[in-house]
């Protein structure tokens, strides 16, 4: 029996310095999950988390996502 568990991804907020999207200085939330686990809730609960501690933690006013099609 093996007691390595396996990821399912990873979701957080990164803090850009320099100009995207005509935006500078401000908190992208993001997330990536394997395939197999999506709608199964977890980009939900992960997005519900990052948003709650981004603005009452870290007092940011705004917070993007940017999505890649």
């Amino acid at each position: 029996m093996s007691l390595l568990a396996e990821g399912i991804g990873w979701a957080g907020l990164k803090y850009f310095r320099e100009p995207l999207n005509k935006h500078v200085n401000f908190y992208e939330l993001g997330y990536r999950f394997k395939r197999k686990h999506w709608g199964k809730g977890f980009a939900t609960e992960a997005s519900t988390a990052i948003l709650d501690y981004g603005f009452k933690n870290l007092n940011a006013d705004k917070i993007y996502a940017i999505t890649d099609p």
